[in-house]
């Protein structure tokens, strides 16, 4: 509904849920990960606007396509929302990469953002 809604008037809409829908929500959960990060506990270098995006793109993707991601063998978590956002979470705090792997990539970082 909140999709078809953006869709259909999308500039307008998108304020008028922002303000009024969303908003408090989402600021909440960029606080958590800023204090999250005054603590020491996430990355002090993470944009925490584009984490909670992250979570809320993801999630909202997982309920949209549950019906059809039933289907794939693979996807073993359609049918347990509570599984899949273990599963997101874990990602997302612990990330894909092997302990040796990320230490390569910490290495290039630096080299892969410059001029960004």
């Amino acid at each position: 509904m909140i999709l078809h809604e953006l869709l259909k008037d999308g500039e307008r809409q998108g304020r008028d849920l922002a303000e009024k829908v969303f908003g408090d929500n989402f600021a909440r959960l960029v606080e958590i990960l800023r204090t999250g990060q005054a603590r020491g506990e996430l990355r002090a270098d993470m944009d925490p606007a584009m984490i909670v995006i992250l979570l809320i793109g993801a999630s909202v993707f997982f309920f949209e396509s549950r019906e059809v991601l039933r289907h794939f063998p693979d996807v073993k978590f359609a049918h347990d929302p509570e599984r899949y956002s273990r599963l997101l979470v874990d990602i997302l705090l612990r990330g894909i990469l092997s302990d040796n792997a990320a230490k390569d990539s910490r290495r290039a970082l630096p080299r892969l953002t410059r001029g960004s």
